[in-house]
């Protein structure tokens, strides 16, 4: 259930000089690379700590146009609401409450695997290091 995001024209490139041709963006078909799970950074769903600090927006992620048409179905959604509560939980566990962005993520992907949900593609029993050099992934947001 994708659909095509906007119709742009763009030069042919057999006649850049000369035609215009429409293209269909944000259409990941079978035959377009749009068959492969990918993992979601968690701050995608928080707004930049100058603007707040305890909010977590699972249906409206911080991602383009063409990103959210493919994260836009309901089993992504639900698991990205998990995320956001279980990171709601972990931070309202301590003594003190702290902000959602203060979450860490190795601990907040530690408790969504516990729960039975996929956090890495391929699933890992347990994630990695996110410290580790052998690793790509890490939590980087505008502040």
């Amino acid at each position: 259930d994708n659909h095509e995001m906007q119709r742009v024209a763009i030069l042919n490139k057999n006649k850049p000089d000369t035609e215009l041709i429409a293209y269909n963006e944000g259409l990941t078909g079978y035959d377009q690379g749009g068959i492969f799970p990918f993992e979601i950074p968690f701050w995608v769903i928080l707004p930049k700590r100058a603007e707040m600090i305890n909010l977590a927006v699972p249906n409206c992620p911080s991602v383009s146009h063409v990103a959210f048409g493919a994260i836009r179905e309901e089993p992504t959604l639900w698991q990205l609401g998990q995320a956001a509560g279980t990171a709601a939980a972990i931070a309202s566990t301590e003594d003190d409450l702290f902000p959602l962005h203060s979450v860490e993520i190795k601990g907040l992907q530690a408790a969504l695997v516990k729960q039975g949900n996929i956090v890495h593609w391929p699933p890992f029993a347990v994630c990695p290091d996110i410290n580790s050099s052998n690793t790509i992934h890490s939590f980087e947001m505008d502040s």
